[in-house]
């Protein structure tokens, strides 16, 4: 999952290599979980040759002596840990269960970020709707639990132009940033080639 974080030092297109440093997370955000929102720090440098280390852009807040904060942006998709606690371990990535979620307000000091739950739609392996839970359609994480966060995941969203019974507002999902083999559909193509069975709704 993209939990990892660096700063672009230089590239080129040529013979495709990129330098960069490693954003490694301050101490305090150290925890059982892997860290993928908060306050970072410049660590290694390292050069590379693949485009496969490299998920998407993250913007980020430039603080002082170089610190970085990561948090996630109105507009985003993200996985959240599924039946969170401080207690989840790290210790093993196949035991982890998610759920999607979208982004409704920006991140501001000592504030909850307000997200709305996605579900999958039927018929569908990467194309995610707007859900209600427990009676709900949003959610506020407090600060003291933005270690639910699991990771941004790539989206798309869809104007409902992009094949039969896609509606405007759904989102589909980058599924390199999912808990399914990527190997299923190419991105950018589900939506066009695949629709929902018939009476199905969201």
């Amino acid at each position: 999952m993209p939990r990892f974080y660096g700063l672009i030092k230089k590239a080129t297109t040529k013979d495709f290599s990129v330098t960069y440093m490693w954003l490694e997370a301050e101490e305090d955000e150290a925890r059982n979980l892997p860290v993928s929102v908060g306050n970072y720090e410049l660590g290694g440098e390292e050069k590379t040759n693949s485009t496969h280390v490299f998920s998407h852009f993250v913007q980020s807040k430039i603080g002082r002596a170089r610190r970085f904060k990561v948090f996630p942006k109105k507009g985003e998709t993200w996985a959240l840990f599924k039946n969170w606690n401080m207690e989840l371990s790290s210790d093993s990535e196949s035991s982890h269960e998610y759920e999607f979620v979208e982004i409704l307000s920006d991140y501001a000091e000592e504030s909850a970020i307000s997200v709305g739950f996605l579900s999958k739609v039927e018929g569908f392996k990467f194309v995610f709707c707007p859900m209600a839970k427990d009676g709900s359609e949003t959610c506020e994480i407090p600060p003291h639990e933005f270690c639910r966060f699991s990771h941004g995941v790539p989206s798309n969203r869809l104007k409902g132009t992009e094949g039969r019974g896609v509606l405007e507002g759904w989102y589909e999902l980058d599924p390199a940033a999912l808990p399914v083999p990527s190997s299923q559909s190419k991105p950018g193509e589900e939506a066009a080639d695949q629709s929902p069975p018939s009476g199905s709704a969201c």
